[in-house]
């Protein structure tokens, strides 16, 4: 798909997780390494335990299908050779301390010379320009900064960070979407540019409670393994006999039919008491405002939830989520992932070869195509394995196009969208800014959830002063219809022939019960694209499940990963890996 991409890679920590993505996408990948190698050869795991700049399991994690060649850019001869390889590529990453490459001539103004064309991403902790910008940086003190670890952990504790550098990883794959916006700009205007990506501010960017208090509403309160609304602490991560488990157990229309459905389950079995029997989880956010019923109602319905989930494990808990539709999943441990069935049906891990009979396991395409099998190899490199490559590269003759417009990179895209929540309508927000047009479709009866969702303007509960609503669709226009009306079917045609993308996350099946599955779809307008993200995918033993980030974040082994090791996981703040999917759907639907 990216194979007419060249991208040069000269990033030395984990921010190679970008052009890994574009690798993933078919994009040719070339790292420029020291004559040492970068830093993430150096950094273990390795291989029998043996320290080997070829065989840290770290580098391979980001760095698989990449090209590897030795460059010494303090030395002019090397230089001039990388303004070389410059003029041939497309994307260059790196993430160089600000000033850095300038002070040895590789400034972007000095490779925008040898190749007008260059779309140059820089990823620093602090952006390239600011009074921090020259700061240290390092992922603890971006996620510090971002306000992130404020709302992360247990109240009574210091704030916590998850365990891995995710604000470089969120930030790199910020400039994988970024940068291939960008060339679609450059299409237009015939010029590269230079893409500055901060690891704070990317970190910032997805979390809506910094706004609270410029919406004059009630700041989040930290609270590990749970979330705090309307002055309550929900908790979502309970114990159980082998392990801990994730149960969303919130009030409102999308969340209220699952909680009953655990409610009977619990009653089934005998364990319910006429308290929880009494509770309209649809319309108990209703209640507790205007005061009909106390919290500590509440609260006593969450422990006997609590009680319940204990008798239970894990197996049991997932057997009875496919079962009886509840959302309900593990806390998994990464040695659980290695085991889980259901990534195995859907071929997501791939196999390193790392000698004498052994093997690592590393994650395979982040997206699925319908319409493409990835067959590439991605072995990892050995330091300079590719040098010979440099012997072959002639400078280009620098071209400069005229411009052919002068409108948004995006203008002239057309999506609509009926997905909902965090994930994919943050992306479709990308989108929108880069200059789409966008048709956001709900339903009167089921709005986006994320219309109910707190912190609200003014404290005032309503569809329209949802914070996070609005940070998650500006700019996009917004329709309600009825899909099981036949009119409001004829309305859907017509936005199908108009539309070029169309986006759903419905739980799988759901767009072809409706009659709107992408073969239908596709028989009315051939062209078009259709992004379907859902809680485990469309395929495999468990995609039926229906969920929200919270799980996923579960099944990923976040919560895991963040927390004390005297206390239950305390997870990330809020639908974790809604924050993480929009880059990568940007990236490919780019």
């Amino acid at each position: 798909m990216l194979g007419h991409i060249r991208v040069i890679d000269l990033c030395n920590g984990v921010s190679q997780f970008g052009s890994h993505l574009l690798s993933r996408l078919g994009a040719e990948v070339i790292a420029v390494e020291p004559p040492a190698g970068v830093a993430t050869r150096h950094a273990g795991p390795f291989v029998d335990d043996i320290r080997d700049p070829n065989s840290s399991l770290t580098h391979w994690a980001y760095n698989r299908g990449k090209k590897s060649v030795i460059l010494d850019l303090s030395v002019a001869r090397d230089r001039d050779t990388f303004l070389d390889l410059v003029s041939t590529a497309d994307i260059l990453f790196e993430d160089q301390t600000p000033g850095r490459l300038a002070s040895v001539g590789l400034a972007y103004s000095d490779l925008a010379i040898v190749n007008p064309q260059l779309i140059h991403s820089s990823i620093t902790p602090y952006g390239s320009t600011g009074p921090r910008s020259h700061w240290q940086g390092s992922d603890i003190t971006a996620v510090a900064g971002s306000s992130f670890m404020h709302i992360s952990g247990d109240a009574d504790r210091a704030p916590l960070r998850v365990g891995l550098p995710h604000s470089f990883l969120q930030a790199s794959a910020d400039a994988a979407a970024a940068s291939l916006i960008a060339i679609q700009e450059r299409h237009k205007s015939g010029h590269g540019q230079h893409i500055d990506v901060s690891a704070q501010e990317s970190l910032t960017h997805a979390n809506p409670s910094d706004l609270s208090h410029l919406a004059n509403a009630t700041s989040v309160r930290r609270m590990a393994g749970g979330v705090n609304t309307g002055g309550i602490e929900i908790p979502l991560v309970f114990p159980c006999k082998d392990g801990y488990t994730i149960s969303v157990i919130l009030p409102g229309a999308a969340f209220g039919r699952f909680a009953d459905r655990l409610t009977n389950w619990i009653n089934e079995e005998g364990m319910a008491d006429q308290n929880i029997l009494s509770l309209d989880w649809e319309n108990l956010g209703t209640h507790l405002l205007n005061g009909e019923i106390s919290g500590e109602v509440v609260v006593s319905a969450f422990q006997t939830f609590g009680t319940f989930l204990a008798t239970k494990t894990k197996a049991e808990l997932w057997a009875a989520a496919l079962e009886k539709n509840l959302l309900i999943t593990p806390s998994m441990t990464i040695a659980d992932l290695v085991e889980y069935e259901h990534l195995e049906a859907r071929r997501f891990w791939e196999r390193q070869d790392a000698g004498n009979g052994k093997y690592a396991l590393y994650p395979g395409q982040l997206v699925k195509f319908k319409s493409h099998v990835d067959t590439t190899s991605h072995k990892p490199s050995k330091l300079g394995e590719h040098n010979e490559l440099l012997d072959t590269i002639r400078r280009k003759p620098t071209q400069i196009s005229r411009p052919k417009s002068t409108s948004l990179p995006l203008d002239g895209l057309k999506i609509l969208e009926f997905s909902w929540v965090i994930a994919t309508p943050s992306a479709v927000r990308i989108l929108c800014d880069y200059g789409a047009t966008v048709v956001k479709v709900e339903t009167a009866s089921r709005p986006d959830t994320m219309r109910t969702v707190n912190p609200f303007v003014d404290d005032q509960p309503h569809p329209d002063n949802s914070v996070g609503y609005g940070v998650y669709n500006a700019g996009k226009r917004s329709i309600s219809l009825d899909l099981s009306n036949p009119e409001s079917r004829e309305v859907v045609l017509d936005l199908i022939r108009w539309a070029d993308v169309v986006t759903e996350s419905f739980a799988p099946g759901t767009m072809k019960r409706l009659g709107y599955g992408y073969e239908k779809l596709s028989e009315i307008n051939p062209q078009l694209i259709m992004l379907s993200s859902s809680l485990l995918g469309q395929t495999g033993p468990h995609s039926t499940i229906a969920g929200y980030g919270f799980m996923a974040a579960a099944i990923a082994g976040y919560y895991e990963l963040t927390g004390w090791a005297d206390r239950p996981p305390a997870g990330p703040y809020g639908p974790y890996t809604d924050y993480l999917a929009p880059r990568v759907v940007v990236a490919a639907l780019m």
